[in-house]
C-alpha cells in the first residue's frame, strides 16, 4: 500500500471517530514524510493544510507526541526544543516547520496540530513526518607497506546520492579536496562535511604516517624588501614524518651551512649586497631528503662606491670633447644623477649618468663630482679633477715696481701667460731683437736702468703645445735733467744794440717743465726756455746760467758770459764740466799761439749743480773755465779743428794738445784770432767732437 493511500485511510478513521461530517474538508499534507538529516544541521519540514469553510484557525503547533488519551504538547513549550524550533507557516494553509541544530536525540516522528473556533474543530495530520538524524563518519584504511592512508567520508542519510565533500585537517580547510575519498599528505586529525554545509562536520579521525620530507620550500622573515644592514632569517619549510634531523643550506650551488637537528633556519645579520643570491635548502629524515626550489635573496641598498670616470682617457686638450660618467653600485638602480663643479650644481639629468663637455676650454677645468640617488638614499663620488691642457694664451708683459721707471732704479719685466702645462721657455725681445732666452724664468731684470734701456719689449711664451707672443710693452725710463747748457743766438760778433737769445738746452724725460734764469747769481724773472736780450748794451754784460726742473729732479747749466764792450758784444760760454773746461782752455791756448795774439783777463768761474759732469756730455762754448789740477787723465789727448769761413778747404787746421798744469789759478787767457779778410767777410769757428761731447768756440776778429 502506498504512503498516500495509508494517509487517507488514517484521516478518514479520525474523522469518523470524531463524528464530524465532511471528512474531505479536513486535510494535512506532508511533502517529505521521511527526512534524513545530518547531526548539527537545520531541518525544514514542508507542510500544508485545509479545513471546512466557515472555520477559523485559532491555534497551530507541531508535536512529537501521539497519545489518544491526552492532548499533545507543543514543541515550543518543550525545554529541549523551544529555542531550536520555528513555525514558518500561517493560520490559513501553510504549516511549514524548522528545527535547528538537530542531534541524534531529535530522531522521531513529528505531527502538525491545529484547532479552529468551532466545536470539535481539532485536527492532527497523520501519518506525520519521520526525521532520522545521523552523523558523517570518516573511515580510514592504511597500507602498512608504504604507510599511506586513505580516508573515506561515510554518509548514511544519502548513501546513493552524489554529494560534494570538503575535508578538514586539525580544523583547517584542506584545499581542492571535494571527493568523499582523501589520501592525506601529512599527519593530523581529519574530518569531512558536505559542501555548502561545512559547519556540519564528521568526528575527526587521527592520521599518523611516516614519509620523507616533501613540499620543501624556503621562506624569509621579515617578509618584503630586504634592506642592506638589516637581519633576515631564511626558513626551510617541509612536511616529514618522522621530523627532519638535518638541514643543509646552499647559496648559488655551494654549501654554506649545515645546522643541527630541528634547526631549519639560516640567519644573516647585518646583511650586505654580497649576500644577494639564490638559496635552497635540503631537509633529511630517516626516509630520505626533500630539496626546496631556489629562493632569490635580493638585498637592496642606497648607491655606494660612487666615482667619476672620464672618456677618452689621457690628457685633455682644449677643443676636444670628453664625457664624464658617474659610476655607482645600487639596488634598485640609480634613478637620478646630479653633477657638481667646484661645489656648485651644474646639471641634474635624471637617469642620465653621463655629463658631456663639447669643445672643452680652460674654463671647464675644475673639480667635479656627482650624486647618485635611488629611493633608499644618495651616494656622493670623490672629487675628480678635470685638467684641460692648452697652449700659452693671454700673454702679456707687466713691470715691477709699477709706476714711473726712474733712471738708476731696478725693474723687473714679467712675461705673464696662461698655459697648461706651464710655460717652459721665455724669450725676450727689445725693439724686435732677441735679448734673452731662459727656461722657466719668466722675469727679465734690469738693474741701474738708464735711458738707453728705453724701448719696446715683448716676450714669447713657449711649451710643447705651442708659442704665444705678448703685445708690445713700452719701457719709458724717466730721469732728471742732465747735460744742461746755455746756447747763444746769434753766434759770433754781436753789434751793440742787437738782440741776443740765450737758450737753455737740457736732456730730460719727461721734458723740462720749469726753466729759471740767473744773471750773476741773481734770479731773473723770466722763466721760459729762452732768455732774450733786446738792444743789448754794456749793462747786459755778465754771467748767465739756467736751472731746469721736471718731476724727477733739477739740473744747472754752465755759465754763459756776455761781455758788451764798445761797439761789439763778445758772448763766451763756459763749460759746466771740469774736463770740458780743460779741453777748451788748452784748445784756445794752442790756437792762439799758432795763429794770433793772446791777452790776459781775470778768470770767470762757472759752476754746475752736480759738480763734475760726464766728459761724454755735449758742451757748447763760448766758455771760460776753472783751471784744472793734475788728475789721472792729464795725458788725455785732445783733437781740435779750427776752420775759418773760407772757400778753401786748405784753411782747416788740426792740432793735438796736452794741457799742462798751471800754478797761476787767477790767470785766464782769451784768444783773438785774426784771419785774412775774405770776400764773404765771414768769421771762423773752432769745433771739437769727442764721445758725443761737442765744444763750439767763437773767436771774434778785431
Amino acid at each position: 500500500m502506498s504512503l498516500t493511500t495509508s494517509s487517507c485511510i488514517c484521516v478518514t478513521i479520525l474523522l469518523l471517530l470524531s463524528g464530524v461530517l465532511g471528512v474531505k474538508d479536513w486535510k494535512v499534507t506532508y511533502e517529505k514524510p521521511h527526512i534524513c538529516a545530518l547531526k548539527g544541521s537545520s531541518v525544514t519540514i514542508p507542510c500544508s493544510y485545509q479545513y471546512p469553510r466557515g472555520h477559523r484557525v485559532n491555534e497551530t503547533f507541531w508535536t512529537n507526541e501521539r497519545e489518544t488519551n491526552k492532548e499533545p504538547e507543543d514543541l515550543k513549550k518543550n525545554s529541549e526544543y523551544h529555542n531550536r524550533v520555528t513555525y514558518l507557516g500561517d493560520v490559513f494553509e501553510n504549516c511549514t516547520f524548522r528545527i535547528e541544530n538537530v542531534g541524534e536525540r531529535d530522531s522521531a516522528t513529528y505531527w502538525f496540530r491545529f484547532v479552529t473556533d468551532k466545536v470539535g474543530g481539532k485536527w492532527i495530520g497523520e501519518p506525520g513526518v519521520t526525521l532520522s538524524v545521523t552523523a558523517l563518519q570518516v573511515e580510514k584504511s592504511q597500507q602498512s607497506a608504504t604507510g599511506q592512508a586513505t580516508l573515506t567520508c561515510k554518509n548514511t542519510c544519502f548513501p546513493k546520492v552524489h554529494n560534494d565533500y570538503v575535508w578538514f585537517r586539525d580544523g583547517k580547510y584542506v584545499l581542492n579536496q571535494y571527493e568523499s575519498v582523501l589520501v592525506p599528505e601529512e599527519n593530523g586529525k581529519y574530518s569531512c562535511a558536505l559542501r555548502r554545509s561545512e559547519n556540519v562536520q564528521s568526528a575527526p579521525v587521527k592520521v599518523s604516517m611516516e614519509y620523507s620530507p616533501k613540499n620543501t620550500s624556503v621562506s624569509v622573515s621579515p617578509s618584503g624588501e630586504i634592506l642592506e644592514g638589516s637581519s633576515v632569517t631564511l626558513t626551510c619549510n617541509n612536511k616529514a614524518n618522522p621530523p627532519v634531523y638535518r638541514y643543509t643550506w646552499f647559496k648559488n650551488g655551494a654549501e654554506i651551512s649545515q645546522s643541527g637537528s630541528q634547526k631549519n633556519y639560516y640567519t644573516i645579520t647585518n646583511i650586505r649586497s654580497e649576500d644577494s643570491g639564490k638559496y635552497r635548502c635540503v631537509a633529511r629524515n630517516t626516509h630520505g631528503t626533500g630539496t626546496s626550489e631556489l629562493y632569490s635573496v635580493d638585498v637592496q641598498y642606497s648607491p655606494k662606491n660612487t666615482l667619476v670616470s672620464i672618456s677618452p682617457s689621457g690628457d685633455i686638450l682644449e677643443g676636444s670633447s670628453v664625457t664624464l660618467t658617474c659610476n655607482s653600485k645600487a639596488n634598485p638602480p640609480v634613478d637620478t644623477y646630479t653633477w657638481f663643479k667646484n661645489g656648485a650644481e651644474i646639471s641634474q639629468r635624471g637617469s642620465w649618468q653621463d655629463y658631456d663637455i663639447i669643445n672643452i676650454t680652460s674654463e671647464d677645468t675644475g673639480r667635479y663630482y656627482c650624486n647618485a640617488s635611488n629611493r633608499y638614499g644618495t651616494g656622493t663620488s670623490t672629487l675628480y679633477t678635470v685638467d684641460v691642457q692648452y697652449s700659452p694664451k693671454n700673454t702679456s708683459v707687466s713691470v715691477s715696481p709699477p709706476g714711473d721707471i726712474v733712471e738708476g732704479s731696478s725693474v723687473t719685466l714679467t712675461c705673464n701667460s696662461k698655459a697648461n702645462p706651464p710655460v717652459d721657455t721665455y724669450i725676450w725681445f727689445k725693439n724686435g731683437a732677441e735679448i734673452s732666452r731662459r727656461e722657466s724664468w719668466q722675469d727679465y731684470n734690469i738693474t741701474n736702468i738708464t735711458s738707453e734701456d728705453s724701448g719696446q719689449y715683448y716676450c714669447n711664451a713657449t711649451h710643447s703645445l705651442g708659442t704665444r707672443s705678448s703685445a708690445l710693452y713700452t719701457v719709458n725710463v724717466v730721469y732728471a735733467p742732465k747735460n744742461t747748457l746755455v746756447l747763444v743766438t746769434p753766434s759770433g760778433d754781436i753789434k751793440k744794440g742787437a738782440t741776443v737769445i740765450l737758450t737753455c738746452s737740457s736732456k730730460a724725460n719727461p721734458p723740462v717743465n720749469t726753466y729759471t734764469w740767473f744773471k750773476n747769481g741773481a734770479k731773473i724773472s723770466q722763466r721760459g726756455q729762452n732768455y732774450t736780450i733786446t738792444n743789448i748794451k754794456s749793462a747786459d754784460s755778465g754771467k748767465y746760467h739756467c736751472v731746469v726742473r721736471n718731476k724727477v729732479g733739477t739740473d744747472m747749466s754752465n755759465h754763459g758770459i756776455v761781455n758788451v764792450d764798445g761797439n761789439q758784444a763778445i758772448v763766451i760760454g763756459s763749460v759746466g764740466g771740469i774736463t770740458a773746461v780743460m779741453v777748451l782752455v788748452v784748445l784756445i791756448i794752442v790756437v792762439c799761439k799758432s795763429r794770433g795774439k793772446c791777452s790776459k783777463a781775470t778768470k770767470e768761474t762757472g759752476s754746475t749743480q752736480h759738480g763734475e759732469q760726464d766728459a761724454a756730455s755735449p758742451v757748447y762754448a763760448n766758455v771760460s773755465g776753472m783751471p784744472m789740477r793734475p788728475t789721472d787723465q792729464q795725458d788725455l789727448t785732445l783733437y781740435s779743428t779750427v776752420q775759418p769761413h773760407s772757400k778753401s778747404s786748405k784753411d782747416v787746421l788740426y792740432s793735438t794738445v796736452q794741457q799742462p798744469y798751471s800754478h797761476n789759478e787767477d790767470e785766464l787767457q782769451y784768444c783773438s784770432i785774426q784771419f785774412p779778410t775774405t770776400s764773404t767777410g765771414s768769421r771762423s769757428a773752432v769745433q771739437q767732437i769727442q764721445d758725443n761731447s761737442v765744444i763750439y768756440s767763437t773767436v771774434s776778429k778785431k
